[in-house]
């Protein structure tokens, strides 16, 4: 893919050699830049990404776009997560970050994005709560309780055998 460069960057690093999913956008919404991970995570090209929602998993679409409003109106910092969509067609969770660029007249005028695959952290998190609810549900199935008399004993525990 193409590099692009930032302007005035000391360290003349392309972003495209970063390991992270970056994009801008006009506060009017127009793409101006996405990097290539981007692309080729998706398999769409720039023309066919100018709405990032297209990735976007439907039951989350409103979580980027409420993220940008918020940004744009703000003009803090915003995180979120979502599932985009892979060149595949399966979903994956990604964590977001926008940050705005303000103009000589202190008004927001750029979103900047950058987004990093955090499925794995997702699915793990999924199976821990899968396996928490498991074992609350074996608890309530076969309870456990101390005896309640002094000198009684457990069930099961081993008696001692005659010396």
């Amino acid at each position: 893919g193409s590099t692009t460069r930032l302007k005035d960057d000391p360290f003349d690093l392309p972003i495209d050699q970063l390991s992270r999913n970056i994009w801008s956008r006009t506060v009017e919404g127009e793409l101006e830049y996405v990097s290539q991970s981007v692309m080729d995570y998706s398999g769409q090209t720039f023309e066919e990404l100018r709405w990032l929602h297209t990735l976007t998993h439907p039951d989350d679409v409103a979580i980027p776009a409420q993220a940008l409003q918020r940004a744009k109106e703000t003009g803090e910092a915003q995180e979120f997560q979502c599932r985009y969509r892979s060149r595949a067609g399966n979903y994956e969770w990604f964590a977001a970050v926008l940050h705005t660029q303000r103009d000589q007249n202190n008004e927001v005028s750029r979103v900047y994005g950058m987004h990093w695959n955090i499925n794995k952290q997702k699915n793990e998190e999924e199976r821990l709560r899968d396996e928490e609810a498991r074992l609350q549900r074996g608890g309530r199935r076969c309870p456990i309780h101390p005896p309640s008399r002094a000198g009684e004993r457990w069930p099961f525990a081993a008696r001692r055998s005659p010396q």
